[in-house]
C-alpha cells in the first residue's frame, strides 16, 4: 500500500473515531421518565441527592435567592414537578437529568423564554437519536 493510502486511511479512521464519540451518550445520562416513575418516593429522594452531589456546587446568582442551590429541602416540590412535566406526552422522552434542570429553572423563576428554550432543546437532543 502506497504512503498516501496509508495517511487518508488514517485520517478517515482519525475522523470517525471522533465522530462516533460525539455520539456516545453515558448510560447514566439515558435514563428517563420510565426509571424515574420506576422510583418509589424514597428512591426518588436518594436519587435526587445523588444528582445534586454529582453536579458538584455550583450556584446560580440569577436564581432567587433560596434557589440558588438545589437543596433537600426543594426535593418534594421537584418530585411533584417532575411528575408533572412527565405528564405531558411531548416530555416523555426527555432525559431526567434535563427534566430536572428545566423543573428547578421553573422554580428558581427563570424567565419562561429560558424554561421553553432548554425543553425544545431536550426534544431535540431526543430526536437526534
Amino acid at each position: 500500500m502506497k504512503t498516501h493510502h496509508l495517511i487518508t486511511l488514517a485520517f478517515v479512521f482519525a475522523f470517525t473515531t471522533l465522530r462516533a464519540e460525539a455520539g456516545f451518550l453515558h448510560p447514566e445520562d439515558a435514563v428517563g421518565k420510565d426509571y424515574w416513575q420506576s422510583l418509589d418516593p424514597k428512591s426518588q429522594t436518594v436519587f435526587l441527592t445523588a444528582y445534586r452531589h454529582g453536579r458538584g456546587p455550583s450556584e446560580d446568582k440569577t436564581a432567587k435567592p433560596e434557589f440558588g442551590v438545589l437543596r433537600t429541602d426543594h426535593f418534594p416540590s421537584l418530585i411533584a414537578k417532575l411528575d408533572k412535566f412527565y405528564q405531558t406526552p411531548d416530555n416523555q422522552h426527555i432525559f431526567l437529568t434535563a427534566a430536572i434542570q428545566i423543573c428547578f429553572m421553573e422554580m428558581a423563576g427563570k424567565p419562561q423564554q429560558d424554561i421553553d428554550k432548554a425543553i425544545k432543546e431536550a426534544r431535540d437532543v431526543i430526536s437526534q437519536f
